[in-house]
């Protein structure tokens, strides 16, 4: 028997398990194993709420589940019934058609006669036609070898059904109206370009705000609001748990977002590098989709690439104004009474010992450069009247800059 169904790649690790399980308990019985195949993830869009603001797309994969059917002297399995609350469920066995009166027959054992009050019957077809709806203590004369006792082999068939129906583990299907809520606690998984749309609106409308900050963290407000999946105003439990206010949430609905920067985000994280940090944003970027446990470190993806963008303007702004400077003077010339603003100190470990290097620039946009051993007594960003020789003129990067030697601050 073979099944294919569509999940949530948060639910991999899940439906592994449940091969697991299953495979465990067959071969106690000398069983054949199961399979199970998993596509490469991709996106599926799901709005469950009509007034959904945005289609918020899921990283779904596609699960083939394989094995054979549970087969004894010409018996099968062919499904189960059981009483769910006030409801009988009957759950087929993927390829099987069950008589319809079988749902209503729950109780009765066409093997020992008896009529009970049972919460499973288990039905089963022979290869001449025949269907026999069997209890418990009866099934093992249809689908066992004669050494399995009758509770090992009835647990072991209900793994079979739920697993081959992907009942018991999986989130509800979307064509049911389910959520992709999971199981087991985890969080859907959710394409990398809708999370960052995400987070964008709410780091503009609220700022960033690091996990140290509890469930107002940036993270923790971007997954209530995906869970509501934009849905205004979001459910009462979810506005419980965040801890947010109608105007916040408000707040976050109205921001805007610009889908160039979020592109530009993708492409910066997927050649980040360098640091741990880093090579995790990359891994998860080429992953194409975010779950439970890197919501908090995808959300900060967006303040990092912002800052990164800023550092960068401002370098390109002091590059522009470094462009402008020319050489001053000529080599062994000095130079009198020139008022620069100090713009650069730091310690330089030379052969000789540590120095420190000072960065000045005129008036004019010029450049210069000292080495001292001794040091001076002014902060960076003040104004001085230096003096000083001109001991090279030095191009880097096309700019321009006076190398300065024997000064003297005179103001």
């Amino acid at each position: 028997m073979e099944e294919t169904v569509t999940i949530s790649a948060a639910l991999i690790p899940d439906a592994h398990a449940a091969v697991a399980k299953v495979n465990k308990r067959a071969a106690k019985l000398g069983l054949p194993p199961f399979t199970i195949t998993v596509s490469e993830a991709y996106l599926g869009t799901y709005t469950p709420y009509p007034l959904g603001q945005i289609p918020l797309r899921r990283a779904l994969v596609d699960v083939t589940i394989a094995g054979e059917q549970p087969k004894y002297g010409g018996w099968r399995l062919m499904a189960r019934v059981s009483r769910e609350g006030g409801a009988v469920i009957l759950a087929e066995v993927p390829g099987e058609t069950v008589p319809a009166n079988q749902r209503e027959r729950l109780g009765l054992c066409d093997h020992c006669g008896k009529s009970r009050k049972r919460t499973a019957t288990f039905v089963v077809g022979h290869d001449d036609g025949s269907v026999k709806q069997v209890g418990r203590q009866c099934i093992a004369d249809f689908l066992g070898s004669g050494s399995e006792t009758a509770s090992r082999i009835t647990s072991y068939l209900s793994l079979v059904v739920d697993f081959a129906l992907i009942g018991s583990w999986l989130p509800e299907r979307p064509e049911e109206g389910g959520g992709w809520s999971g199981s087991g606690g985890r969080e859907s998984a959710y394409g990398l370009t809708d999370y960052l749309t995400i987070a964008g609106k709410v780091i503009n409308a609220h700022g960033w705000r690091p996990s140290g900050q509890g469930e107002h963290a940036t993270r923790h407000i971007v997954r209530s609001y995906m869970r509501c999946d934009g849905y205004f105003p979001p459910p009462f439990y979810i506005n419980l748990k965040s801890g947010m206010s109608r105007s916040e949430w408000e707040k976050i609905c109205a921001s805007k977002v610009d889908a160039e920067e979020i592109r530009s985000v993708i492409e910066w994280a997927l050649n980040a590098s360098g640091s741990t940090y880093m090579d995790n944003i990359a891994e998860v970027a080429r992953a194409g989709f975010v779950t439970g446990k890197t919501m908090g470190l995808m959300a900060s993806v967006i303040p990092a690439f912002r800052k990164q963008e800023a550092a960068k303007a401002a370098w390109l702004v002091r590059r522009e104004e470094a462009l402008k400077s020319s050489f001053v003077g000529t080599v062994g010339e000095r130079l009198r009474d020139l008022t620069v603003v100090l713009t650069d100190h730091r310690m330089i470990d030379t052969s000789f010992g540590y120095s420190s290097l000072y960065k000045m620039v005129d008036e004019g946009g010029n450049l210069f450069a000292w080495f001292s051993s001794n040091g001076i007594d002014r902060a960076v960003g003040e104004t001085i009247t230096i003096t000083g020789t001109v001991k090279a003129h030095k191009t880097f990067k096309d700019i321009q800059e006076t190398m300065l030697t024997r000064c003297k601050v005179s103001a």
